[in-house]
């Protein structure tokens, strides 16, 4: 039996936010998003117990880009309302993959860690550790990925990892 177990597959074509609901539950505490969305980057942001996308300040984000056709630069956010850095533009090859931890535990805060890879010919290649938190010990239910005002095609996996 394998340990990764496919909870939801969503596809999307032109939208601007894709809401994944109803992804996380009792039955894990490690989750892996696997995202190929296209040509734009954009935020992760959850939904609460409710389905409402939690918009509050309490987001905690940092981000490294590895350019190798050039230097490396990091970015990091805390008390965000736009979410955690969640995906880059992928306009030729390359995808995300998060993992999040214990988003269904009302006791803890949500962890993200990921990757993030894109090349392309005329950006070359870019590797992007992404971290953050919520910091509001609430349940969460699901998953926002927001554009920024842009328009993504692709699709989302969110699995659940058996630890046991």
């Amino acid at each position: 039996m394998s340990a990764l177990r496919l909870i939801s597959d969503t596809s999307f074509s032109s939208a601007a936010k894709i809401t994944v609901s109803d992804c996380f539950n009792s039955d894990f505490d490690v989750y892996k998003v696997m995202m190929n969305v296209g040509a734009h980057y954009g935020f992760l942001k959850f939904l609460n117990a409710q389905g409402s996308v939690i918009e509050t300040g309490t987001y905690d984000t940092a981000r490294e880009n590895m350019h190798f056709a050039n230097s490396f630069t990091e970015t990091k956010v805390q008390n965000a309302d736009y979410g955690l850095y969640g995906f880059l533009e992928t306009s030729t090859k390359g995808g995300s993959v998060l993992w999040i931890f214990r988003p269904y535990d009302e006791d803890t805060y949500t962890f993200v860690v990921g990757e993030d890879f894109t090349y392309d010919t005329a950006t070359a290649m870019r590797i992007s550790r992404i971290m953050g938190s919520l910091d509001n010990a609430e349940r969460v239910t699901g998953i926002q990925c927001d554009t920024n005002g842009g328009s993504i095609s692709g699709n989302i996996r969110v699995y659940g990892l058996r630890t046991s």
